[in-house]
């Protein structure tokens, strides 16, 4: 697979920019119910192709403007933000290749309380994205650590009611929704597939995930909760595509035979140790249905977890730590070039991820602040060619940011990327360097 950046937010800042985005200043801190701002960055990127042989360095510029509307009522939140990202890449300019990338964000939510017992939260994030990065962040689990040539619209909905039956018991119900959508369709024909072609990426990516979540909570202390949860999820791959081939037998498998309901349950324990530690923790078992494929063993049952901690240990500072367990959509369908000797038939449908990460967001001054995160993830997939294989992902961001007034902040940030793939050609490291200037009202 073609791979290029995992990330976008990196940049060096070209000094100008407060002239540039001077409409952006007035004072942010007033009770006013919207906001706009604007970053102007530049950056260096060793690798923005994100490839492993002969990578290629690039200068570019970032510019982010956003804007948010937030209206209160009584019982009532209303809320909307955009955000639009452009990026240019001088490298891919002197490879006569588009140097430049296009991110749409628009976020939406509305939060009612009907009364001291009924609450529900509406959302939906929509993104629209050119040469689109395929990763997770926090505590998630990174289905794919690369990036694909070829525009795509991810629309993420959720719904949510939260209901206290009585002083100590509580349930929240919850449903969420995901959509993925690629440019790039029918790219190869089934011959072509069957000669070990790789399909398109909407025969390959396109899918809406879809789950429901009832948690039942009980309250046995002001500072405790605990709880009993289901989770069903249903991945639907919609891209009617020819994708891979089985060797068994050399029938298609076309983008609905990686279709797949999980199952999750699990307890949960929440407690506030003080009023600045506060501690999480969900684990559970997980078990794969991969029902239309036919080679596809009956999954065991996995083990789930989700585990994070909340240190605020000075003003302004805090201290996050997380680890996740979990079964999620694989990136690897193909089993193309395998003899029946390595491979039963089945299709990499799924992997298995291990996630730790860990945050420090550090105020040095009242107006200086420091970030530094750390992530690493540990995928084994399963079934298929690459069975009980797994591949690793590290990341490194540290971030200063300078309040110079409440209008304007410069910032100065790092950025560092690890994948060991299981792909010939595909593990790479890439380092990110950026300066920038940020301008808000």
């Amino acid at each position: 697979m073609y791979m290029k950046k995992i990330a976008v937010t990196i940049g060096l800042a070209a000094i100008g920019a407060a002239n540039i985005h001077a409409a952006y200043a007035p004072d942010k801190s007033g009770d006013k119910d919207w906001s706009v701002s604007a970053t102007l960055r530049g950056f260096y990127d060793d690798n923005f192709a994100g490839v492993g042989v002969n990578p290629k360095g690039s200068f570019g510029g970032e510019l982010t403007p956003q804007f948010q509307i937030v209206k209160p009522y009584t019982q009532t939140e209303l809320g909307l933000r955009y955000i639009y990202a452009l990026y240019y890449y001088e490298g891919r300019d002197h490879l006569n290749q588009d140097p430049y990338d296009q991110n749409h964000s628009v976020n939406l939510w509305l939060d009612h309380v009907f009364n001291e017992k009924w609450e529900t939260k509406l959302s939906d994030n929509i993104f629209v994205s050119q040469d689109p990065q395929l990763l997770s962040s926090g505590s998630a689990a990174t289905t794919l650590p690369y990036r694909a040539d070829g525009n795509y619209i991810n629309n993420i909905a959720s719904a949510s009611v939260h209901t206290d039956w009585t002083r100590r018991f509580g349930t929240v119900l919850t449903y969420n929704n995901s959509l993925y959508t690629y440019d790039q369709t029918g790219s190869q024909s089934v011959s072509n597939i069957v000669n070990g072609a790789s399909p398109s990426y909407a025969g390959e990516f396109d899918r809406i995930d879809q789950s429901v979540t009832l948690d039942l909570q009980w309250h046995a202390s002001t500072e405790t909760i605990l709880g009993l949860g289901y989770t069903f999820d249903w991945t639907d791959f919609n891209g009617n595509e020819a994708v891979s081939t089985n060797i068994l037998n050399k029938s298609v498998v076309y983008s609905d035979g990686r279709n797949s309901y999980t199952h999750t349950v699990y307890l949960s324990y929440q407690h506030n140790l003080t009023d600045t530690l506060k501690f999480t923790a969900m684990g559970g078992a997980q078990i794969n249905d991969s029902y239309n494929d036919p080679n596809q063993k009956s999954s065991p049952a996995s083990p789930y977890a989700d585990i994070s901690a909340t240190y605020l240990y000075a003003p302004g500072s805090s201290l996050q730590f997380g680890f996740t367990h979990s079964l999620n959509t694989s990136y690897l369908p193909i089993i193309n070039g395998y003899t029946s000797s390595t491979n039963n038939g089945s299709i990499s449908e799924y992997q298995e991820s291990s996630t730790v990460y860990v945050n420090v967001n550090h105020q040095i001054t009242p107006k200086l602040v420091a970030l530094v995160g750390g992530r690493y993830q540990n995928s084994a997939f399963q079934e298929g060619p690459v069975a009980n294989q797994s591949e690793n992902y590290y990341s490194v961001v540290a971030n200063l940011n300078y309040s110079i007034t409440h209008h304007w902040s410069v910032e100065i940030g790092y950025n560092y990327d690890q994948v060991e793939s299981l792909q010939a050609g595909s593990s790479y490291s890439r380092n990110r360097y950026e300066i920038g200037v940020t301008g808000s009202y």
